[in-house]
């Protein structure tokens, strides 16, 4: 069965990319399906050690692209916030309440860590997530449990990548017309804060 990619996300001849996962070094790499997302996102989540912090990573604007390229390369950076001190509870609210934008979102990236440990879940492009953690036996259990395969080499849709099969990545704006900025503005009020550029 195919990996369906996020609605953010396109690229051809996806046939070699199936949900799995693998370990590499201290991060485990999963293919998740665009269906399977959301479950994935939250069961990993809740693994992390309170307290937490959410990550945030969204384009900068043409305004600030061009003060940061002056006189410089011509390349694209991105402003990245933070939340602090989250709980659980909250975790899953974001991901309830923002999941649909998050998740289906091509330009921009987010995750969750943890205060206390080293331990960090990051959403990365065409459906990959990352994990990154020197205790890896809970995640990898969990995963077996939601019936995802390990696998010594995982294939992902960024491998397949080239000249002749650019993979694109789309602005995602939801059916009540919000899109990725919305949140950051709607979070700022709750004490989203941007951190740094990179």
């Amino acid at each position: 069965m195919l990996m369906k990619l996020s609605k953010g996300y396109q690229i051809n001849n996806t046939n070699q990319i199936k949900e799995c996962f693998a370990i590499e070094g201290d991060n485990i790499l999963i293919n998740a399906d665009a269906d399977n997302y959301l479950e994935i996102m939250k069961s990993m989540s809740l693994l992390i050690p309170e307290p937490c912090f959410f990550i945030l990573e969204v384009p900068c604007s043409k305004e600030k692209e061009a003060e940061l390229n002056k006189g410089k390369e011509d390349t694209l950076h991105n402003d990245v916030y933070y939340l602090d001190n989250i709980d659980h509870e909250f975790m899953l609210s974001i991901l309830n309440d923002l999941g649909d934008i998050l998740i289906n979102d091509g330009i921009s990236s987010f995750g969750f860590s943890s205060l206390k440990d080293q331990i960090e879940i990051i959403k990365c492009k065409y459906n990959l997530i990352s994990i990154y953690s020197k205790i890896r036996d809970p995640f990898i259990q969990k995963l077996k449990e939601l019936g995802i395969e390990e696998v010594d080499n995982i294939v992902t849709a960024g491998d397949l990548i080239n000249e002749e099969n650019p993979g694109i990545c789309r602005r995602y704006v939801s059916p009540k017309g919000k899109d990725i900025f919305d949140i950051v503005k709607a979070l700022s009020k709750i004490g989203i804060y941007l951190d740094h550029v990179e």
